[in-house]
């Protein structure tokens, strides 16, 4: 975890504030990039350099140098909330038979991925962050429907969600997504790379 630690100890000297939430924006959606992940979240708050005109700026730039697609799913005075995601990884996440299952049981519609993107949405409007966004974000359903039920207690494991079925499976996805993010890293220590170095760089060693 070397790189990760140098890496956000000079986040902070990048020179703009779209600079700053763009390598932000990579590092977090380093998952996503490398395909094992169907989404990440965000939580942006403004604040000194990071500014609305900035997040939109580094949306525009990450939309622009990688397939990420990018959802506002809340935007406030002082911060705004989003989901970066591959499109096809999303679909597939939600159209899980179980994931489905919970969604349609939560009031979310049967139109998809956009529909449910906006429902989600909708939902961040009333929650601070809605229990079935673990859907979005690649959880295993029996977790997410755990961890409703369970109203977040008694869990068998806690690390980037709270596992209530297969600790196994939890822990290799969190061993991949670090593994991930520790190469971005890497690749973020020299600056904020284009599309080509990412496809040389970092995608080339999916």
């Amino acid at each position: 975890m070397n790189n990760t630690i140098r890496f956000f100890k000079t986040l902070r000297t990048r020179q703009s504030g779209a600079e700053y939430l763009q390598s932000l924006f990579l590092y977090s959606a380093s998952p996503v990039l490398k395909q094992i992940k169907p989404a990440v979240f965000l939580s942006v708050p403004y604040g000194g350099k990071v500014s609305k005109a900035a997040c939109a700026r580094a949306q525009t730039a990450v939309r622009a140098e990688t397939a990420l697609r990018v959802k506002t799913l809340y935007k406030g005075n002082s911060c705004e909330r989003l989901l970066l995601y591959n499109a096809a990884l999303l679909s597939d996440a939600l159209n899980d038979a179980e994931a489905a299952a919970l969604l349609r049981r939560l009031g979310y519609p049967r139109r998809g991925t956009a529909a449910n993107l906006a429902y989600l949405a909708a939902r961040f409007s009333r929650e601070k962050c809605p229990h079935e966004i673990g859907l979005f974000l690649g959880y295993p359903p029996g977790d997410v429907g755990g961890f409703i039920a369970h109203k977040g207690a008694d869990c068998l494991l806690c690390g980037a969600w709270k596992v209530y079925g297969n600790i196994d499976y939890a822990k290799r996805k969190w061993t991949e997504w670090a593994k991930a993010r520790e190469a971005m890293a890497s690749l973020l220590l020299n600056g904020v790379p284009n599309r080509a170095a990412l496809a040389a760089d970092f995608l080339g060693n999916r």
